[in-house]
């Protein structure tokens, strides 16, 4: 019964509380500052009017200069599709509490990839991360890099498990292949994070 209890606690109970700590601090500097429709940086604003160029069949680095990979731009798609209903305010504002949600789940993941590692090592990484101003800043709204490091800790969730116990199968390697590219083309720099991955699994593969 305790054990079920303790298991309940740190697979269920842990995590919700971090969904929602993280979610927290995320939105209340939103609400706290220039309201739900602010203009704090434009670089989200550009990637998300790229977005609705491309939902128009504008096509980037033809019909428009993009200076990055456009792996933003197609995840911003449903919330494009979304704006030509709504209105592109309201999209961009659902777009940006998405982003919140999924910088709340990287958490959560973050928890879960080191909860093997024990309780103490899972709650200092997720709360480091929770709270890591960088992490808070670009995902509270349509930034690169958030995308980009939720894709990298799932393929890394993916992997883990299986190295640990030195079964890597194919099917995880080219899911979590799969994740880190799809980083790539997120942001360039994500090339540099694949390679310590590499070197991460030959690591593991010689011990």
């Amino acid at each position: 019964m305790r054990q079920n209890v303790h298991q309940l606690g740190t697979r269920v109970v842990i995590p919700l509380v971090l969904f929602v700590v993280a979610f927290g601090v995320r939105l209340i500097p939103l609400l706290d500052g220039a309201g739900w429709y602010p203009v704090d940086n434009y670089d989200p604003s550009v990637y998300y009017a790229a977005a609705v160029g491309l939902f128009d069949g504008r096509m980037p680095y033809r019909d428009f200069l993009l200076l990055h990979p456009p792996g933003l731009l197609l995840f911003l798609q449903p919330f494009a599709a979304v704006g030509a209903i709504v209105g592109d305010p309201a999209a961009n504002l659902i777009a940006r509490v998405a982003f919140m949600v999924l910088g709340s789940f990287t958490v959560v993941l973050i928890y879960r990839l080191l909860l093997p590692r024990g309780l103490a090592p899972a709650l200092l990484g997720a709360g480091f991360y929770l709270s890591y101003f960088p992490a808070l800043y670009v995902e509270r709204t349509t930034r690169l890099e958030g995308l980009a490091s939720a894709l990298v800790v799932i393929g890394l969730v993916a992997l883990a498990p299986v190295v640990k116990r030195g079964q890597l199968t194919w099917w995880r390697a080219a899911i979590a292949g799969a994740l880190f590219g799809l980083g790539v083309t997120v942001k360039i720099w994500g090339i540099v994070l694949v390679a310590a991955v590499v070197v991460w699994l030959l690591v593991a593969r010689s011990e």
